[in-house]
């Protein structure tokens, strides 16, 4: 027996792998399936009749042994030398790229969960099986065996201390189902080789899949629910041009978070190499999951990703062109199937529109957008409205929506993701539309004036308002709108708001801009507190003369406008409130 030494710092290596490289220890069954696939493919091509098979057995007795066992093509005794005392090397990887495996390194990942490994092979051109010993000390052996065994290759493992829930039967039941449910040769497990069952299911229904049915998409929805264990609206067939990658997209029922991982699960050579992919799709893909197999992308070197190039864009554009092509043809063929998918999964779509020109004119007139008159689409909005009145800030959109309306005023929120960029593309569907930016300063433009005698009515009102706003830097004004409900409004204009939140984030603000606004002239923003004329209570209160009474409604009535348009409150303006309620409460309880 020759034992010679490894050429690397074995115990270094192994904790770069575990801790760099592999995710987890529980890879070690992955790259042991992996090297017995290749093996027997590599069989395959000498003779095609091979019916390839895996069996693994964990032996209870004193502990647990694993053993895994391929009929593949076997390794001869140089093959043994070279390969499993090089770290990486491999004759696995021909010309065509048919295999995946790396032998060597493959191995090594053994070592993670056990401190010796010991494989036995023999090849299918001789006769005398080989056995190898490696130790995570850095030594190992290889010696000619005298026994009879079969060609293939028998990997034995025992697991190290801290390391026997790996090698424990129902994890490695879990994980050779994990890994290798997809796997074409069939793979048999047994515990202290008694009876034994086939673990992988090799067929899955997104395997050959022929021209969509509705027999096929059911089949796709059922395979989807047991695969990740939830319900879906739809199954998307994926195949690129050249059929090397190919899979189903399950559209989701609801609308996930944008935070949640896109839980893709993608099969390399039928060999799972992540469940929780987020680069095989197209960004926008976010409300699918999906399951694919690709023959034609390259995995990074921990085998846990696909590498990122030129193949993996091309890849993700033409699976992303078959979700495209699946909405459009529901828009001919299944309407309410794309009404529920779109308003289900709105930003999405939203995301795929406003790139995709064609799409988008499927896509907007399904779309609902929240406009003064509720959810509305397009066709819907535009039966009211001849003109897109957009607001794009949604405190505005709901001080407005109301008093809107009843002027006969439609308007459109576009505050939400993406709205306002959808919307301005409606002139290639419509191009006659007029669009415009709504904001409050048109509305007071659109309400109505008092007559000269209600104004008179008013001026006592509309004078002590304004010495009472004044410390506010705020000017009353009296227009005639519905409902008539509402009292009365404020409005700031942009300049007013940036003026607010420059005094509520001054000591956050950063020095350019605290600079720039402290150059403004003081108080220089527009600020109305607009009186409703068909207000009951206003209309009591211009009867009141100037007094301090008059003075405490006017100081609520500014508060209540703010509040109304979801403003929040400084500790001046909550003080006039808390102030002018007590104030109140001292005249009433006076007069009892």
């Amino acid at each position: 027996m020759n034992i010679q030494k490894f050429q690397v710092d074995l115990d270094s290596i192994i904790t770069l792998l575990s801790r760099n490289l592999y995710s987890s220890p529980k890879v070690y069954i992955r790259e042991l399936l992996q090297n017995g696939v290749d093996a027997i493919a590599a069989r395959y091509k000498e003779k095609a009749a091979h019916e390839g098979l895996i069996q693994i057995n964990v032996n209870t007795t004193n502990g647990y042994t694993l053993t895994i066992e391929d009929n593949g093509i076997g390794l001869t005794e140089k093959e043994v030398g070279d390969l499993l005392s090089t770290i990486g090397a491999s004759t696995k990887r021909d010309d065509s790229g048919s295999y995946l495996g790396q032998f060597g390194i493959g191995l090594l990942s053994c070592f993670m969960v056990s401190s010796e490994i010991v494989v036995i092979t023999r090849t299918i051109h001789s006769d005398a099986p080989v056995e190898w010993k490696g130790s995570s000390d850095g030594t190992f052996s290889t010696r000619l065996l005298d026994i009879d065994c079969s060609p293939g290759t028998r990997v034995f493992l025992r697991p190290k201390p801290g390391m026997e829930k790996f090698l424990s039967p129902d994890t490695v039941k879990e994980l050779v189902i994990h890994y290798g449910d997809l796997l074409p040769y069939p793979i048999l497990f047994s515990i202290d080789n008694a009876d034994h069952e086939q673990l992988n299911a090799i067929q899955s229904p997104i395997d050959n899949l022929t021209k969509r049915d509705q027999a096929d998409e059911i089949s796709l929805l059922d395979y989807g629910e047991s695969l990740f264990q939830e319900k879906f609206l739809a199954a998307i067939p994926l195949r690129t041009s050249l059929n090397k990658t190919y899979g189903v997209a399950f559209v989701l029922k609801s609308t996930p978070s944008l935070t949640d991982k896109a839980k893709n699960r993608v099969y390399l050579k039928r060999m799972l190499l992540s469940d929780e992919n987020t680069d095989i799709l197209p960004a926008w893909s976010f409300f699918v999951r999906a399951i694919i197999n690709t023959q034609e992308l390259k995995p990074t070197a921990s085998r846990e990703a696909i590498y990122k190039d030129d193949s993996l864009e091309k890849v993700r554009k033409q699976l992303g062109r078959c979700i495209r092509n699946y909405l459009a043809m529901l828009h001919q063929e299944n309407p309410s199937l794309l009404e529920e998918i779109i308003g289900t999964h709105r930003l999405a779509m939203k995301m795929l529109a406003k790139d995709d020109q064609e799409l988008y004119k499927i896509i907007i007139h399904y779309l609902k957008f929240n406009t003064s008159l509720g959810q509305l689409t397009i066709r819907d909005y535009l039966k009211h409205s001849k003109t897109l009145n957009t607001v794009f800030d949604a405190d505005e959109f709901d001080k407005m929506k109301n008093i809107a309306r009843s002027q006969q005023i439609h308007l459109i929120n576009t505050q939400y993701d993406f709205d306002e960029a959808i919307l301005s593309k409606l002139n290639h569907i419509y191009p006659h539309l007029e669009r415009r930016s709504f904001s409050f300063q048109d509305l007071l433009d659109q309400l109505g004036m008092p007559d000269t005698k209600a104004l008179s009515e008013m001026a006592t009102l509309m004078k002590t308002a304004s010495s009472v706003l004044k410390s506010f830097h705020c000017s009353p004004i009296i227009r005639l709108f519905e409902p008539s409900s509402i009292p009365v409004l404020h409005y700031a204009d942009d300049l007013r708001h940036l003026e607010e939140y420059a005094s509520r984030m001054e000591k956050d603000l950063p020095p350019l801009w605290r600079s720039l606004i402290e150059s403004l002239p003081a108080n220089s923003g527009l600020l109305i507190l607009c009186f409703n004329y068909h207000n009951p209570l206003v209309r009591n209160l211009a009867t009141m003369p100037d007094s301090p009474l008059l003075r405490h409604f006017i100081k609520i009535l500014f508060v209540q406008s703010l509040l109304l348009g979801n403003r929040q409150l400084n500790d001046k303006e909550i003080g006039l409130l808390t102030n002018g309620l007590d104030a109140l409460l001292q005249y009433f309880q006076s007069k009892e």
